[in-house]
């Protein structure tokens, strides 16, 4: 079975010297790392304010910025025991396992989360969001189940 969701998230950006972003753990987060001197740190959409403040505040200083980017990111998940199936039919890139990849799907940058088994987030700019919902569709139709909106939850 497989359930496309529409999931709406809080993606916290963070620039900072590598060693201070190599200390920074939040509970109720995901981070990826996205390259030595960036971290998003994807989180409940009514958490995100919390955690850029958070994140403010321990990079304060020293050229840190930290942003609020939840505008900017669309995601959909996919769910179920053929979400890796699914995901084969979007992108070339491997299934991230329990942690995150980025790469091409369905033509477009992405990063791809895996923060619980039979979960697979795909994140993409927001203005690929329709884009992106008609094409996971048009690759996916036989293997949707179910369509639904929701909110990121960092554990399974």
């Amino acid at each position: 079975m497989l359930e496309l969701v529409t999931t709406s998230a809080g993606v916290v950006v963070c620039h900072a010297a590598p060693g201070r972003l190599d200390a920074m753990e939040f509970d109720g987060t995901f981070p990826m790392r996205i390259a030595p001197d960036e971290l998003f740190l994807v989180c409940e959409p009514d958490a995100s304010a919390a955690v850029q403040r958070d994140a403010s505040a321990r990079l304060d200083g020293a050229g840190a910025l930290v942003l609020d980017a939840s505008d900017g990111w669309a995601v959909r998940t996919l769910v179920g025991s053929l979400a890796g199936s699914a995901f084969a039919r979007l992108s070339a890139l491997p299934p991230p396992g329990r942690g995150w990849v980025q790469g091409a799907v369905l033509g477009l940058p992405a990063k791809v989360a895996a923060p619980a088994p039979d979960r697979i987030d795909v994140f993409v700019a927001s203005m690929f969001e329709g884009f992106l919902a008609t094409k996971l569709r048009e690759r996916c139709a036989d293997l949707i189940a179910a369509e639904r909106a929701s909110t990121w939850e960092t554990g399974p």
